[in-house]
């Protein structure tokens, strides 16, 4: 049995336990933060508004340059599992901020603070930091293997919180949910700091370690390693065109959201209404399409066309559903927009575009992968 899980999978024996603890904290980590996302976004169209969209859209742009320019300064000088429990904590004490808001009656305030801490750090940050994670466990070749499969927790993680988030809002208040939520986030902390007693890291040949990729000279200022990983990009024929399509992509997914934001408020109207619809699309996208191409099909696409022509698989999908609900507004197109900005994207498109980054050297990986995760994105 178990070597049949193994052989129609992909995964080696010594490879399991591992792959089956990252699997878990992965399903804890996205459950948590779609069940917060799903009711927040619920709650920002209801209480604040679809037309206060592109205000949000514009400070969390604003706040996420600073914030990934933080983690730039760290993204190579610090073991990726102590930036990561960092990148949590951070999120942790936004929440708890947001949470004693709204116990001072500061609703609206306090929604959009947890809004935003859905965006910054759990979204262009740890969106930045996770693969790094990943990937430092794994060589080059096993991570085209295995990477393709660990993402397929997003989607099992999609499908239970789509499927029980409206339930939850029925039997728990809004605050409640941010509140299980924060429980989730200090759970995944401590399962990242019990797998290094768990599962003490070995040395693998080609791995993304946080030990090789720091060299021994000097540490430099943090203004230096803002500075080389724009260079580096800048040197980069194959960085540069991932500039220009994350800009692109940015400005068009920026737009889908507004106009989703828009028919969603205007034909639902309440937070349980836009809560149920959001995480049973979100379910049913992940159940009857995401779930079976990672399974089967993503990482052998990849292994027999290789990256680069898979890596234009979710940009292509994204024209297409732009131009259409441009051309026609309407529910039906809300929903394909909103799966193409959520699921698809970050299933099937963030997993190919990072294991571009495999070619980048160590030593400035995180600071490239930030400058364009964190920069770009939300300059567009």
């Amino acid at each position: 049995m178990k070597q049949a899980f193994n052989r129609l999978f992909n995964i080696r024996p010594h490879e399991l336990p591992r792959f089956s603890w990252l699997y878990l904290m992965s399903l804890i980590l996205v459950i948590g933060r779609l069940w917060g996302r799903f009711t927040l976004n619920a709650v920002f169209l209801d209480e604040v508004g679809a037309d206060k969209l592109p205000i949000f859209f514009t400070v969390n742009a604003i706040l996420s340059i600073p914030a990934v320019a933080i983690y730039t300064a760290f993204a190579d000088r610090a073991r990726n599992d102590r930036l990561l429990i960092g990148i949590h904590l951070a999120a942790a004490a936004a929440l708890a901020l947001g949470l004693l808001l709204l116990q001072l009656g500061l609703t609206r305030i306090a929604y959009t603070l947890m809004y935003v801490v859905v965006f910054v750090p759990l979204g262009q940050i740890l969106g930045a930091h996770w693969y790094t994670y990943i990937n430092g466990f794994y060589d080059t070749r096993a991570a085209k293997r295995l990477l393709p499969l660990l993402v397929t927790s997003f989607g099992v993680a999609a499908i239970v919180s789509g499927l029980t988030v409206q339930w939850l809002n029925t039997v728990l208040t809004p605050a409640q949910i941010m509140f299980v939520w924060f429980g989730m986030m200090l759970l995944t902390i401590l399962m990242i700091l019990a797998q290094s007693r768990i599962l003490p890291e070995k040395p693998v040949p080609g791995a993304a370690t946080w030990q090789t990729a720091v060299s021994t000279t000097p540490n430099p200022t943090f203004f230096d390693n803002i500075r080389e990983g724009y260079r580096y990009v800048m040197d980069s024929g194959l960085l540069r065109w991932l500039v220009v399509g994350t800009l692109l992509i940015s400005v068009l997914v920026t737009l889908l959201e507004y106009l989703t934001g828009q028919v969603l408020a205007s034909q639902l109207g309440t937070t349980q209404k836009i809560a149920g619809f959001l995480g049973q699309l979100a379910a049913f996208a992940n159940l009857l399409i995401v779930l079976p191409m990672q399974l089967f099909i993503l990482n052998r696409l990849i292994e027999r066309i290789g990256l680069g022509a898979a890596n234009f698989i979710f940009p292509v999908g994204n024209l297409l559903v732009g131009l259409s609900f441009i051309l026609s507004p309407n529910l039906w197109m809300a929903r394909l927009a909103q799966i193409n900005m959520t699921d698809f994207r970050y299933s099937i498109g963030a997993p190919i575009e990072n294991l571009l980054y495999n070619a980048v050297p160590l030593r400035v990986k995180g600071r490239a992968r930030a400058f364009i995760s964190g920069v770009i994105t939300p300059i567009g």
